[in-house]
């Protein structure tokens, strides 16, 4: 066999590991969306699926050229399909719920926030009841 010719049965051990990487992936993402759910801003979720992407990315050469020393397609499709496997198996309902127990418990620190916010933004920021009257200017002829 050539370099590149790995056999049925080495690739097929190499699939199932490459399923099994993308499940573990799919379960880091899920962790990237619970995070991105509790904090619920545009940039958080940027950031989260930016470093999920790089991760993923980091994980899948690190993994083809540990096992085949080259890269190749059909260990991106597995760890694509592991990751999407976890999503829709069981993923949708442990992000959905772990958000729920979170945010929950998270409530009273976001109030207790809310609060110091609210105080100190009444020591920096003045309110002037008069600023928001209109006043008529004469015109001039």
């Amino acid at each position: 066999m050539t370099p590149m010719q790995l056999g049925t049965q080495a690739e097929l051990d190499i699939l199932g590991l490459a399923v099994t990487a993308g499940a573990a992936m799919g379960l880091i993402y899920g962790l990237f969306q619970i995070v991105a759910r509790l904090l619920n801003f545009a940039a958080v979720r940027l950031i989260c699926d930016l470093t999920y992407t790089l991760m993923f990315g980091a994980v899948y050469f690190v993994f083809t050229l540990a096992q085949t020393n080259y890269l190749r397609g059909f260990v991106l499709l597995g760890m694509i399909g592991g990751a999407a496997g976890w999503h829709f198996a069981i993923g949708r309902f442990a992000v959905r719920g772990a958000a729920a127990v979170f945010g929950a418990a998270a409530k009273p620190a976001v109030r207790s926030m809310h609060k110091i916010s609210a105080k100190s933004r009444r020591m920096f920021v003045k309110k002037y009841p008069n600023s928001k009257k209109s006043k008529k200017v004469q015109k001039s002829t």
